[in-house]
């Protein structure tokens, strides 16, 4: 039985998505089944930083019982994907209701599920963090991300989901929140700090994930470091 992790955030805009796309493939690279999932329901973008065609099969299709999950998954850069559905059609008459049981089927297959949560404290976004067993966190150093952080966490702990850690990214600002005050207002420890990349901007606008196209970049190492942390080291 695989475990199921969980990167929530407090707001958009902290780079959560890009993390897990590029976290999942690293953690492939290493021999590790994985499979990313791509629970942001409203805000679906694992398809965009694939470069996947919008008619793939979706997360959204098997939440609505048009398909099953495995016939929904792709491998791609090397890691097993069950994207989310972009085009309008796709989000119609969908809910998170059944994806507790999608989780369970994943779990049963793979080593570990990366499950992309939507930001904030909607239903969709506090359905998916009760239904991982651990979640990672990923912040900005701003005032704004750390305080919506602060009530994802307390969320977090109400379920009974587990805390990995946290993640603070896009670093590197002369206004930053130094990362050991964010991580005394959390009281969770800081796993990796990640520095501005233009090379991210970069494999965003061209729908390659950066730990393909570019292994040795500065983001691409961090990520390389996480998957590390995950694993034990192994």
């Amino acid at each position: 039985m695989g475990v199921s992790v969980c990167l929530a955030s407090g707001k958009d805009g902290v780079g959560r998505s890009t993390i897990t796309v590029n976290l999942g493939i690293a953690l492939s690279k290493r021999g590790i089944s994985t499979v990313i999932v791509d629970g942001d329901i409203e805000g679906a973008s694992f398809g965009l930083i694939l470069g996947v065609d919008p008619d793939t099969p979706s997360l959204h299709e098997c939440l609505a019982g048009k398909t099953t999950c495995e016939e929904a998954i792709i491998e791609t850069y090397g890691v097993n994907a069950l994207v989310g559905g972009i085009t309008i059609e796709q989000l119609v008459n969908v809910s998170v209701a059944g994806f507790s049981n999608i989780l369970d089927k994943l779990t049963e297959r793979f080593d570990i599920v990366l499950v992309d949560s939507p930001a904030g404290l909607g239903t969709d976004a506090v359905t998916i963090l009760s239904n991982c067993q651990s979640v990672v966190l990923v912040l900005t150093p701003d005032i704004n991300s750390v305080t919506n952080t602060l009530k994802t966490l307390a969320v977090a702990k109400k379920v009974g989901t587990a805390i990995l850690g946290g993640i603070i990214n896009r670093t590197g600002g002369q206004y930053d929140i130094p990362s050991d005050k964010i991580e005394d207002l959390l009281k969770v420890k800081i796993i990796a700090e990640i520095g501005e990349d233009e090379l991210v901007r970069q494999s965003l606008q061209e729908g390659v994930p950066i730990y393909a196209e570019n292994p040795d970049s500065s983001f691409s190492k961090k990520i390389t470091d996480i998957a590390s942390k995950l694993v034990g080291g192994s």
